[in-house]
Order: C-alpha cells, then structure tokens, then sequence
C-alpha cells in the first residue's frame, strides 16, 4: 500500500508546477495558494532550496504586473 503513495516532495514539487500553471493563466491567488502549501511541505521535509525557490516565485507574483 505504502508504495502506491506518492512521495510527500514529489506532491510539493506537482504543487509548484501547478502554481506556474495557475500564474500563466492569470490566476495570481491560485497561484499564491500552491506556492504557499509547497513551501511549508518543503520546510517540514527539511528541503530549504526548494522552500526558497517557491517562496522567491510567491515575492514576483506579489509584484505589479
């Protein structure tokens, strides 16, 4: 059963792909939202860099377009 999970990064990581998915299509909070829930996942799985990457892409939408 354990192996038909998947992988908690690999879930953070679909989250930041979805965000950049949302962003594209104009959807800023949709996309904050996914940034935000992949960047605690990386923190609690001790991933800093990615924390990082997902929390500097939340700082560009933030900014005026």
């Amino acid at each position: 059963l354990r192996a038909s999970l998947p992988a908690p990064i690999a879930v953070a990581r679909v989250r930041m792909h979805l965000a950049e998915i949302l962003a594209a299509a104009g959807d800023r909070a949709g996309a904050e939202l996914e940034l935000t829930a992949a960047a605690e996942a990386f923190d609690a799985l001790q991933a800093p860099r990615l924390r990082e990457r997902c929390l500097a892409r939340r700082a560009t939408l933030a900014e005026p377009a």
